[in-house]
């Protein structure tokens, strides 16, 4: 399943991408997750982070690393995996990327994620589209 989140912001693609660490992280949290980072060493290959992710009280594992990174003139981004991923998910690809637009940034979220069993990959698609939707203010609210 993918998931394409397109979220425009005013600031240069310069500004916004040294924006992204820890602290945006969890800025980009919404309120029903619970998120508890244990581990964040950057947006570069070969950086980890461990995060305990959940609601109500129940936390699960989600293990990642960065496996890609790049820019180019007005443009960054990173790709981050799962490694170890929290129930029901099998897969987990999430390019970030910050591109230079005619009145400041815009910020990708392009998500690709399986489930196990394959019968709840639209079910959580459902669950995670809106969460991962209200990054769109989030990101106006930060930039």
């Amino acid at each position: 399943m993918k998931i394409i989140i397109k979220s425009p912001v005013p600031l240069p693609p310069e500004q916004v991408w040294k924006g992204f660490n820890l602290e945006l992280l969890k800025k980009l949290t919404p309120g029903i997750v619970q998120l508890k980072a244990d581990v964040f060493e950057g947006t570069q290959p070969g950086c980890r982070f461990e995060m305990r992710v959940g609601a109500f009280g129940v936390l699960q594992e989600w293990k990642g690393l960065v496996t890609q990174a790049g820019q180019t003139p007005g443009s960054y981004w990173f790709v981050d995996e799962g490694v170890k991923l929290p129930w029901p998910l099998k897969t987990w690809k999430h390019l970030h990327a910050v591109r230079k637009s005619a009145n400041g940034s815009v910020i990708y979220d392009l998500i690709q994620f399986s489930c196990r069993p394959k019968w709840l990959n639209p079910l959580i698609f459902c669950f995670l589209f809106p969460l991962f939707s209200v990054r769109k203010r989030k990101y106006l609210e930060s930039f």
